[in-house]
């Protein structure tokens, strides 16, 4: 039994040591956070309506930059 949590273990803990797994988890603990304050200042200061607006006016754009 122990062998057996020995090898899940190492299985789920073989990823985090690439250093890109490692940064890809840093990028999205950062942009988690900063996108949750955002989130919480635009709805907290009415803004809804206006970031609304501005991301359906970018939306073409960047659907037809590639």
């Amino acid at each position: 039994m122990e062998a057996v949590i020995t090898d899940v273990f190492n299985a789920l803990a073989e990823p985090w040591e690439q250093g890109i797994m490692r940064r890809a988890l840093l990028e999205v603990a950062l942009i988690g956070t900063v996108a949750g304050a955002l989130g919480c200042w635009i709805v907290l200061y009415e803004l809804s309506y206006s970031a609304e607006s501005l991301a359906h006016a970018l939306f073409p754009g960047l659907a037809l930059a590639p």
